[in-house]
């Protein structure tokens, strides 16, 4: 399973904030996150990092380590967090 089909088994529809997938990728054996981009309120690039496990079988959208960030390289350094954490 790609990383792309892992996420969509947990997350159903596009994020209206940040709806363009920049990338996606896998975090260890049983999660994944996928990068997208898009622009805020006020007309201003803005990045998210949504993250994605499976657990007892069940592919969930894990909200509490996914982020909201000001630049790409933020969303980035987050990323390289994650993965040290889900190895």
């Amino acid at each position: 399973m790609t990383a792309e089909e892992f996420v969509r088994k947990a997350v159903r529809g596009n994020n209206w904030i940040t709806p363009d997938i920049i990338e996606c990728g896998m975090i260890g054996s049983d999660a994944a996150y996928e990068l997208s981009e898009g622009v805020n309120l006020y007309g201003l690039p803005v990045y998210g990092v949504t993250v994605c496990r499976r657990v007892d079988g069940e592919y969930i959208h894990d909200r509490s380590v996914g982020k909201y960030c000001q630049s790409l390289s933020e969303a980035k350094d987050h990323i390289k967090l994650l993965q040290g954490v889900f190895k």
